[in-house]
Order: C-alpha cells, then sequence, then structure tokens
C-alpha cells in the first residue's frame, strides 16, 4: 500500500467517523430538554357546601363558590402552584332562644320587663379574596392531591337575621310572667306584646381568615397534550383570625327605655330593634371556624419554553 493511497483511505475513514458523529449529536440536540420542569397556567371553578362551626350556633345548609387563577410547577410528581382567588359564601346559623330583662315600671310598679326571642336565624353573604398556596403529588398518572392554605380578606359581608320575639313582665309579688295571650290582652295598658316577627339586614364585620385545605381527584384524559383537565373533591377549614367583637345580640337604642313600657308599640319595636350579626354577638364565647366541602374543576394550560442543546461541530 503507498503512502498515498494509506492517506486518502485514513482522511476518508476520518470523515466517515466525523459525519457519523455529527448525525449522532444532531439526533441527541433533538431529543434532549436543558429541563424536565413543566409550568401551567391554572383556571379553577368550584363549589358546595359550607358551615360555621361554634357552640351556640346550630348550622343550617349553606353554600359556597371560587374561582381561582393561579401558576403551577411540576417537577417530576411534585406540583407547587400559588394563585389568586374570588370567594363566595353563604351561611346559616340558628341561635338558641335566650332573653333580655330590663328592670322598669309599669302601673303595676317595679317590674323584670323581659325581650323573649326564639327562632333565630342568622344569614350571612360573604365574598372574600384569597391567596392560595398549594403543594400536591402525582403517585399515579391520573391521580393527585394537594396540600395548602389559603390567606383571605372580606370584600363584602352582610347579614339578615330574623327573630320571634315576644314581651313579658315578672313582679316581685307574682311568680309568673305576665304576658299577652289569646285570652289576655296586656299590649295596650302594660307594654306586653304577643310573639311577632322582627329583623334586620346590614353589613357586619368579617375576620381575616387562614384556611387548611386538602384536594383530592383525578385527571380526565384530553386529545390535546398541551392541556390538561382535572377534578377533585375539596375541604377547607377558615379559622378566623383577631378578637370577638361581643356585641350584644340585640341593640336597643333605638328604643325609648323610658318609665313605663306601654310607651312603646310593638309598631315601634319591630322598627327600632337592630338584630346583630350571630358572628359578632356575645352569643358566642370565640370566633367560629367556617368548614367548607365542594368539587373543584381545574383546567392546565402547558406554557414550557423548552430549551433544546445544540450539540454543534465547528471545523
Amino acid at each position: 500500500m503507498t503512502a498515498n493511497l494509506y492517506i486518502r483511505l485514513r482522511n476518508r475513514l476520518i470523515a466517515l467517523a466525523f459525519m457519523l458523529l455529527l448525525v449522532q449529536g444532531v439526533a441527541f440536540a433533538r431529543g434532549y430538554k436543558a429541563s424536565s420542569t413543566a409550568h401551567f397556567i391554572g383556571l379553577a371553578a368550584g363549589g358546595g357546601e359550607a358551615n360555621d362551626i361554634a357552640q351556640n350556633l346550630h348550622p343550617m345548609a349553606g353554600a359556597a363558590g371560587n374561582v381561582t387563577l393561579f401558576y403551577e410547577m411540576h417537577k417530576n410528581r411534585v406540583m407547587v402552584s400559588v394563585g389568586l382567588q374570588a370567594q363566595y359564601q353563604y351561611t346559616r346559623d340558628l341561635i338558641a332562644p335566650f332573653v333580655h330583662s330590663f328592670e322598669r315600671m309599669d302601673i303595676m310598679g317595679a317590674v323584670n320587663y323581659q325581650y323573649v326571642y326564639s327562632n333565630w336565624m342568622d344569614t350571612q353573604t360573604d365574598i372574600r379574596m384569597a391567596l392560595p398556596v398549594r403543594i400536591g403529588y402525582q403517585p399515579k398518572d391520573y391521580f393527585y392531591f394537594l396540600l395548602g392554605a389559603d390567606l383571605s380578606l372580606a370584600v363584602l359581608s352582610r347579614h339578615t337575621s330574623t327573630a320571634d320575639m315576644y314581651t313579658q313582665g315578672l313582679h316581685a309579688w307574682d311568680s309568673k310572667p305576665m304576658r299577652s295571650d289569646e285570652w289576655n290582652d296586656f299590649s295596650a295598658n302594660l307594654g306586653y306584646y304577643q310573639s311577632a316577627k322582627y329583623s334586620t339586614s346590614a353589613p357586619y364585620q368579617e375576620s381575616m381568615w387562614v384556611a387548611p385545605s386538602v384536594e383530592i381527584g383525578t385527571y380526565i384524559p384530553l386529545k390535546s397534550k398541551a392541556s390538561r383537565l382535572r377534578a377533585g373533591l375539596y375541604a377547607n377549614y377558615g379559622i378566623r383570625l383577631g378578637k370577638l367583637l361581643n356585641l350584644e345580640a340585640v341593640d336597643y337604642s333605638a328604643v325609648d327605655m323610658s318609665v313605663n313600657p306601654n310607651t312603646q308599640s310593638q309598631a315601634f319595636l319591630q322598627s327600632g330593634l337592630v338584630l346583630n350579626s350571630a358572628l359578632n354577638s356575645n352569643q358566642l364565647t370565640s370566633l367560629p371556624g367556617n368548614l367548607e366541602l365542594g368539587l373543584r374543576i381545574t383546567y392546565l394550560m402547558d406554557v414550557t419554553v423548552n430549551k433544546k442543546v445544540c450539540m454543534c461541530m465547528f471545523f
């Protein structure tokens, strides 16, 4: 083999090896991603049942809804998200019967004049803005769970309280209170009125909340690889921060508490008595918790930018 032939064969082998390396490098560059982290923008809508939890409150059926816009990052099977959420709640609470007493005078002398309340129903409408933070895990392709907390502030809080109330008087010389009934009417001369409906609708003061949260659900298959859809059951327990206002359950400031009870008509009582929110009143010993259970549907749009590494060689 001559020297020239050897040199030509060597050069061709080197060129062929270089081309093979180049082809492998291009294939590697096309299939290689600089990061395995995925990024999503999400929109979620949820709804369910909400109730206040406290002593002296009997919760009735309520409702809740929420809409969330958030960013979520996936790394392997771990998920982390942060967002902005609008929350709505409608809650209903029954308060146990109670009596307010005042020492006054009627035409028969000193009397313990009593306002007797029953069937007190307090409903609250609360609109809030929250910052939800979640961390989760996806152990299987179609199963996930999330843990986190919401920090929220009230935007609008309004209550409506309704109750049945009648008045009666207890004199020192009588073992039974004097009241009006179907046989005796003491309203005109003593100011003792039969049971009637009283109502107040007004804003009330809500607290800042921190609400631990859990969600468990599944992914719903979609044709699009750039989108994901999931449905999950969630539970939030709202902890009210701050102190109880301890307002009187009823504000009598507009009522004339003068000497004789019969100076006030029943119509004036119905217009003058203000029923405060149960959540601010001295009927509670502490701020109530809030339990919300529901279903949430979440749409995720993949916004990951896949940077590719180019394995290039230049002469």
